[in-house]
């Protein structure tokens, strides 16, 4: 048994023993309540145009559409319109212990304004879309009876978080969960908590702020209780007034944090005559966040955070949250190495933080105000209201969480008296949290609305002027710095993601650049990806009046929606479905907390030991609570590091038989979980290429119109029109048609949605070509143009099938970014393609978009239904509902089109044996394409994805007016 399988029983063992205490997983309690909280969620009533006074109690709503609560109308079929109010309706029931009991509806999320009656009498309204409230429904509701709620919900125009805008489709309705619940009259209406950890950061004070409902005397019992279950602090309160205070001394607590996340179970009762009323549990993390000078702090250890953007969203049900994408969200997190989440832009459920303090989350809290500019509502009075109470049910729904370390007043807009007033606010209620603000730029000196400086999209180096900062190398005197949008995943590049999905693997430069430089920086707090999910809802199909909801499709560059598949775009790292794209493994392996300097090892000794320069990137993990595990050359073992966390150091391999050109496997693991994957190369991995010498024998037949050339066991002709290679068979099967033909493709601009132009989409005018035998090798020579762009070919081919192609270019235009260069040949239909090629990275896994060593099968499309989850990974993917809409299929997967980078060895494989393999020192990049019934094997010198642009790394190959690119070639006849 593996030293990490034992780690995990012992760990299992620990847990189930402290599950059996009970006391660390206990519920909110009613003593004589069997139920003190009840789902409302399920199968309501829906009229998108209500009678009048559809509240009323008699009405009958028995022909009302059925809705699905929580979740979007229109992602259900109802086409809701903004401003224009649509009401729900349902009945339940009070259980008869609810009696003697304050009734309560708790609504988690209503976009975005709502209004409520119970039984025909109305109760209360609320603004804001993603903040839970409470309604008392005391008065109006029987215990031991059925009673009539109705809802009336309006997706306002001049709602502050502008989600319908941009979700691109108006998100109202009741989006999060409902539910019923019963308090004694004697309950905390409000308590608070925080933790302060002494000056050397060992001992701390719990700090616990109540205030009860009723200012009748009673006790209070608070208790601490440790994971295990065991009771380790309590105080009591006899007689305790309305409003209080208590504080207990814990020494030596565990600390949390996001790389070890101890939790602690505060029990808090209230008791009278004797008698517990009720008991609520509250989750406690010892930790306490500063900022001091220009860096951020968690428990005295300054903390780097690595992190992504948020939604909610469901891809049937709309900005929807469910208790499964909750849990999964968290755990993508983790599996990602990130440990820090901005829940943009508006709070998450109570439901996402819980697992957030459970997994070790940092979260950037935001209130739901976005892209609210000057003269819209940060300035106006009659917003002052709604910006106050989104900001207190945030900060009071959510502050006893230790996983949130930072507020968010707002997302991109323009300082106004109103973003001050949430920011005076909570820094009057809660002094345990620092605040952020953008856009920062917009904030009059003489005023604070912020204690760390937002920035977002900075350049993937860090020397930017980025909304108006100077930033150098990612620092910014004063303050930490936090670009919590940065290194954007693909998205807004169109004609990019049409072509071919590579730009999501070539997005990895990106963020591992991005997050080494800032690792290097003073300031620099912390980033996060835009974003985590992709931002596509499936609407239905046949959604009523569908083309009216959003009439400005593709306008600015916001969407490419081609149907009812609709959105901002593919700008996650996981889809909607919450598969893991190309994206998720680059961000894993950029964001790992364990990063091996070497990729390759050039001087070694067999029977030595090998040494690998490591960086230890966690915050508060030393590397020796790590499990690293080897693998080489069929032998394995453990391997041990004691290395301080950000500290450099040595990992040390066993004295092994170390040869070159061979690979030494490490994998690092944390709580089960793996943290990363090197492929070390020890040695040289290059490629020896072929020389193109005489082999095999090769003749030649010439006619008026064509020279024909046949070897051991290939054929071909060359066609003296053109100067074209036609028709080559291996074995008697076509396997090329014609070429080489010039590839150049080049972006004239750059913008949203970059328009890729083909120069050598035209007229192949010939003006020279020559063919001869020269010491048994083949000599074939083109020269020609397409309008101003020149082209040659110099190609050599021996007998036995192994040929060097030469192909050089000039005239491009100059200015142009060129995306890419190189050359093609048409072919027949091909049955496989293989590959071996220089990852960026060491390690990809095997289901990745362009691994190290793969093959895609080119006839496998699995079938895809539109609404329906695929049972298959992304790469598989064959449809692609936003950019294309629900007619296209496309002739091949995702795996398939994309190009390889810096190949070894790319192989076209046919039907009947013949192999075609492209040899390159890891200079060529490759990729196989079938547009309209024509099959193209593309061979590239030059790739370039510089539409990827916000900050993103890319060569911007602006000014290069001529290329070159040559390959080697070789023609099997068999597999």
């Amino acid at each position: 048994m593996k030293i990490r399988e034992i780690v995990f029983l012992i760990f299992s063992a620990l847990l189930l023993s402290g599950c059996m205490t009970g006391k660390q997983n206990q519920k909110f309690t009613v003593t004589g309540v069997e139920k003190p909280v009840i789902s409302l969620n399920g199968v309501w009533k829906f009229s998108i145009d209500p009678p009048e006074k559809f509240w009323q109690k008699e009405l009958d709503s028995s022909e009302w559409s059925d809705i699905n609560v929580p979740g979007e109308c229109q992602m259900q079929g109802f086409p809701i319109k903004a401003d224009i109010p649509f009401a729900y309706r349902t009945r339940f029931d009070v259980p008869e212990d609810y009696a003697g009991r304050k009734i309560m509806l708790n609504f988690h999320g209503v976009y975005s304004y709502a209004r409520v009656w119970v039984n025909g009498e109305f109760v209360r309204e609320h603004f804001g879309g993603f903040t839970k409230w409470s309604c008392d429904i005391t008065e109006f509701a029987e215990p031991g009876e059925t009673a009539q709620l109705a809802v009336e919900v309006v997706d306002r125009s001049d709602d502050i978080s502008g989600a319908s805008d941009y979700a691109k489709h108006n998100i109202g309705g009741i989006l999060r969960d409902v539910e019923l619940s019963a308090l004694p009259v004697q309950h905390f209406e409000k308590l608070h908590i925080d933790t302060e950890l002494d000056e050397e950061y060992q001992n701390a004070q719990l700090n616990i702020d109540y205030s009860l409902s009723s200012s009748k005397p009673s006790d209070i019992l608070f208790r601490l209780f440790d994971a295990q279950g065991r009771m380790i602090k309590k105080a009591e309160i006899p007689q305790a007034e309305k409003q209080g205070s208590v504080s207990m001394d814990i020494e030596s607590p565990e600390k949390w944090n996001s790389e070890h996340p101890y939790l602690y179970t505060l029990s808090a009762e209230i008791s009278k005559d004797g008698k517990v009323l009720c008991s609520v549990p509250e989750k406690v993390g010892f930790r306490e966040v500063k900022v001091r000078g220009e860096k951020l702090y968690v428990n005295g250890v300054e903390v780097r955070l690595r992190g992504a953007n948020r939604h909610d969203i469901h891809p049937k049900l709309g900005r929807c949250a469910t208790a499964k994408y909750d849990k999964l969200d968290a755990q993508l997190t983790k599996q990602a190495n990130m440990n820090y989440i901005r829940t943009s832009h508006y709070p998450p459920t109570e439901r996402f933080l819980d697992y957030c303090d459970r997994y070790g989350i940092y979260v950037e809290d935001e209130s739901a105000v976005c892209f609210q500019y000057e003269g819209i509502s940060s300035n106006k009075d009659k917003f002052t209201d709604r910006y106050l109470s989104q900001v207190r049910e945030m900060v009071n729904n959510h502050r006893n969480h230790p996983s949130v370390i930072i507020w968010s007043v707002g997302n991109e807009s323009s300082y106004g008296k109103n973003f001050q007033k949430s920011y005076d606010w909570i820094k009057a209620n809660d002094k345990t949290r620092p605040v952020m603000f953008s856009f920062p730029n917009t904030v009059p000196k003489n005023k604070k609305v912020y204690d760390i400086l937002s920035l977002h999209y900075p350049k993937w180096h860090g020397n930017d002027k980025v909304h108006g900062f100077q930033i150098k190398n990612f620092d910014r005197s004063g303050m930490p710095v936090i670009y919590d949008e940065w290194a954007h995943v693909p998205c807004y590049c169109t004609d990019s993601i049409k072509e071919e999905p590579n730009i999501r693997a070539f997005w990895e430069r990106s963020l591992d650049k991005m997050y080494a430089n800032l690792l290097k920086s003073k300031s620099g707090a912390g980033g996060a990806i835009w974003g985590m999910i992709d931002e596509t809802f499936f609407l239905p199909e046949d959604l009523p009046g569908r083309g009216d909801i959003w009439d400005n499709q593709g306008e600015n560059g916001s969407t490419e929606a081609l149907g009812p598949a609709i959105g901002y775009g593919q700008w996650g790292i996981v889809d909607s479905w919450r598969r893991k794209k190309p994206e998720f493994w680059r961000t894993k392996k950029a964001y790992s907390p364990v990063k091996i300097l070497d990729k390759q090892v050039d001087q070694f000794s067999p029977g030595e030991k090998l040494k690998l320069k490591i960086h230890n990137r966690f915050n508060h993990t030393n590397l020796s609570r790590t499990s690293i595990e080897w693998n080489y050359m069929g032998k394995s073992g453990l391997a041990f590091a004691d290395i301080a966390p950000g500290a450099k150091g040595h990992l040390l391999m066993p004295e092994l038989n170390w040869q070159e050109g061979t690979k030494l496997s490490i994998e690092f693991f944390k709580d089960r979980r793996l943290l990363d994957k090197y492929n070390i190369r020890i040695g040289k991995q290059g490629n020896e290429l072929p020389q193109i010498k005489k082999q095999g024998r090769i003749t030649l037949k010439n006619s008026s119109s064509k020279t024909a050339a046949e070897g051991e066991n290939f054929e071909f002709v060359i066609d003296k029109n053109d100067g074209l290679i036609k028709n080559l068979k291996l074995g008697g099967e076509l396997v090329i048609k014609s070429g080489p033909h010039l590839h150049l493709t080049i972006f004239e601009k750059l913008g949203w949605n970059s328009p890729i132009k083909n120069l050598a989409a035209g007229e192949w005018e010939l003006k020279s070509s020559s063919s001869s035998l020269k010491q048994g090798v083949l000599h074939v020579q083109m020269k020609g143009s397409f309008g101003k762009v020149s082209a040659e070919f110099n190609i050599r081919i021996n007998g036995v099938g192994t040929a060097e192609i030469d192909c050089k270019a000039s005239g491009i235009p100059g200015g142009k970014h060129i995306k890419e260069a190189g050359f093609k040949f048409i072919t027949a239909a091909a049955e496989k393609i293989s590959w071996e090629r220089k990852g960026y990275f060491t390690a990809y896994p095997a289901n990745d978009l362009s691994p190290e060593k793969g093959s895609a099968d080119l006839s496998y499309t699995p079938e895809m239904k539109y609404r329906q989850k695929p049972e298959h990974c992304w790469i598989y993917d064959s449809e692609d509902y936003f950019y294309f809409g629900l007619d296209k299929t496309l002739p091949l997967s995702m795996l398939a089109r994309g190009l390889k980078e810096n190949i070894f060895r790319y192989s076209v494989f046919y039907n009947r044996g013949g192999r075609l393999d492209v040899l390159s020192d890891a200079e060529l990049g490759c990729r196989y394409e079938r547009q309209a019934g024509k099959d193209s094997l593309i061979i590239n010198s030059i790739w370039d994805y510089p539409d990827l642009q916000w900050g993103n790394y890319a060569e911007f190959i602006k000014n290069k007016k001529s290329f070159s690119a040559n390959a080697v070639l070789e023609l099997n006849k068999d597999y």
